[in-house]
């Protein structure tokens, strides 16, 4: 009679644990957060792209090819609206 009062008991337990897990609020509660961190995320990764295009911008003047093909003026002004 023990072992099935001890079986009664875990799946009360087990129940309790899957409506939770379940629950409407705490799936909305979890979405919200992913999509926060999502937000986030993706706003730091386009920081880093943008601050390394920047950077390679202003190094364009020592690569010989990229002056060949766009002026040295042209690159210029793009920095210097930038700032």
């Amino acid at each position: 009679m023990n072992d099935f009062s001890e079986i009664n008991k875990n799946i009360q337990i087990l129940n309790q644990t899957l409506s939770k897990q379940n629950s409407f609020k705490r799936a909305f509660l979890l979405s919200l957060l992913q999509g926060i961190g999502t937000a986030i995320g993706a706003t730091l990764v386009a920081g880093g792209v943008i601050a390394l295009f920047y950077r390679f911008v202003l190094s364009v003047d020592s690569i010989p090819l990229i002056q060949k093909l766009v002026p040295p003026s042209y690159i210029e002004g793009i920095v210097k609206s930038t700032k």
